[in-house]
């Protein structure tokens, strides 16, 4: 196990007034966040930062990777999710135990125990693997329909002060009343010209959202609703709807009156000077009286 001793805690305390220093002084950080609480673990060259955060959404955990190099990898979970990490990291820990005496057969590259979960529109992937460095557990994020892949690499060796710190933290600032253990309603989508409308419920502390996402090849936006507002919004959408139903039903009625009004042409006296010539149609009959039959009659010398 990794020593978590003064260095650790020192470490942590200059982390957290460097955090203080930086949102005091606006240095290009969310000052709609509040910071509640940090960790920090140090594991060979790498640093990580187990952030609490506050928002008007609710509480969450940000995960931050920072590599020798300074580039920054960031991970960031609801406090239920963070739970859920909690829960695989015991897996993961006894896992390395057991695996650490069969290092030698282990191929590399190896994914040895996998983990995946889903919450409002973000993917995790946990994968315990294994290649030529050791073992190490691989935090996968993945925002659905946008953005890219962001990865963390947690040494096997680090993960039990991981967990350690992780707890601590859900320990006391996790909120039962924040997300409720609840069936949301599934995620729908609706495609439109070259346009894709997609609905996804979510829930915080403050209870249920609906995010809707309008995506095209190179545009995003969205919306969120509160639950509070999805009945009159769904209403006015169907006031809307109705209205425009009503609307195009009206013009084509008026269209059709016009066209029944309009005068039948027709067929003038033509070339000859026959006049009302009219062509039977298919099943019916012509009736000539001979009265209306007139014979020219031309006599020869």
């Amino acid at each position: 196990m990794m020593n978590h001793a003064p260095q650790h805690h020192g470490m942590q305390q200059q982390h957290h007034n460097n955090m203080q220093h930086h949102n005091n002084n606006g240095g290009g950080g969310n000052q709609s966040e509040k910071e509640l609480a940090s960790k920090l673990i140090q594991a060979s060259n790498k640093r990580f930062y187990i952030d609490v955060k506050e928002n008007y959404r609710g509480r969450f955990c940000k995960i931050a990777e920072v590599l020798p190099n300074g580039t920054k990898n960031r991970i960031i979970m609801a406090m239920s999710t963070a739970k859920q990490f909690s829960t695989y990291l015991d897996e993961f820990c006894d896992f390395y135990t057991k695996s650490a005496e069969a290092s030698a057969e282990s191929k590399d590259d190896e994914t040895l125990v996998t983990h995946q979960t889903e919450k409002d529109n973000r993917r995790y992937y946990f994968d315990y693997k294994h290649n030529r460095r050791g073992y190490f557990l691989r935090v996968t994020m993945t925002v659905l329909r946008e953005g890219p892949r962001v990865q963390i690499a947690i040494p096997a060796n680090a993960m039990v002060d991981f967990r350690n710190d992780l707890n601590a933290l859900l320990t006391e600032f996790d909120c039962p009343d924040a997300e409720k253990d609840f069936k949301l309603p599934d995620p729908r989508s609706i495609k439109a010209e070259n346009k894709v409308f997609y609905f996804d419920v979510g829930v915080n502390r403050r209870g249920q959202y609906l995010r809707i996402s309008e995506v095209r090849s190179a545009f995003r936006t969205a919306i969120t609703i509160p639950h509070k507002a999805w009945s009159q919004f769904a209403k006015c959408i169907e006031e809307i709807a109705a209205e425009a139903a009503a609307a195009e039903a009206e013009a084509a009625a008026e269209a059709a009156e016009k066209k029944e009004e309009e005068p039948q042409k027709e067929v003038g006296a033509g070339e000859g000077g026959t006049e009302g010539v009219k062509t039977a149609g298919e099943g019916e009959k012509v009736s000539v009286s001979v009265e209306e039959v007139k014979v020219e009659t031309v006599e020869t010398a």
